[in-house]
């Protein structure tokens, strides 16, 4: 069951679909919900809910223990996303085809114990970008689908990772991200998941959000390489 981090009744809700928490439109340095939701092909969630500042760049971790140490028995793979992209009005976590939903975790040969058993390769580090207009997620008015500009950013280009040349890469398509591999349930149990996230678009005010401009794979393309080694030390602890 997804449950909030901010359910005093004060914080924004940018997503719609109706309910107690939704239709609270976001201020720049006001306190929001965004909760992640990790869903494994056999039907186990997991939520992870956060209290942000609007607009505050922020990279959020995902460590809980339980859940990650239970992973290691996963049939095969565990997906990522975010409550309220995934569309209107029933369907707010994202389905596996959408940018809003990324595979976190999966079986992969490359990750191979040598007794013919493929362990998990497992993201390190997502980049989320969340954008809205006057301060809310902006849906297709068409057709319920995920909010527009928002969801993950893939961390991988061409099958390589931007941010580390010895990680692997995971995902359908072109939404791939980092990972390496986990050969143990003990590494697996205190693995770490960092998301980078930074805010577009308008506040409820029309003030915009200045946070995107800090975007690590924007900041990549411009670095050198010893101050993105310093940036990437900072991301992935």
């Amino acid at each position: 069951t997804l449950f909030r981090s901010c359910d005093d009744g004060s914080s924004c809700a940018p997503y719609g679909g109706g309910g107690n928490y939704s239709g609270r439109a976001c201020a720049i340095g006001k306190r929001m919900n965004l909760i992640f939701g990790m869903t494994t092909n056999d039907h186990r969630v997991q939520s992870f809910p956060f209290c942000p500042n609007a607009d505050e760049l922020q990279a959020f971790s995902l460590n809980s223990t339980a859940f990650w140490g239970g992973l290691a028995s996963a049939p095969n793979n565990a997906s990522l996303g975010v409550y309220g992209m995934g569309g209107l009005p029933a369907e707010q976590m994202p389905t596996p085809d959408m940018d809003s939903s990324v595979l976190a975790l999966t079986r992969h040969p490359s990750c191979s114990n040598g007794n013919g058993t493929d362990l998990f390769a497992v993201a390190t580090f997502l980049v989320l970008n969340i954008t809205m207009t006057k301060g809310s997620y902006y849906y297709t008015p068409a057709e319920s689908v995920q909010p527009i500009q928002s969801g993950f950013v893939p961390t991988c280009s061409g099958g390589v990772c931007q941010f580390d040349a010895d990680a692997m890469c995971i995902g359908v398509g072109g939404m791939q991200n980092c990972a390496k591999c986990v050969k143990t349930d003990s590494d697996m149990a205190q693995w770490k998941l960092n998301i980078w996230t930074s805010y577009y678009g308008t506040d409820v005010n029309g003030k915009r959000f200045l946070s995107g401009s800090s975007n690590p794979l924007n900041f990549r393309q411009y670095a050198t390489d010893a101050l993105w080694g310093d940036l990437r030390n900072d991301i992935s602890n």
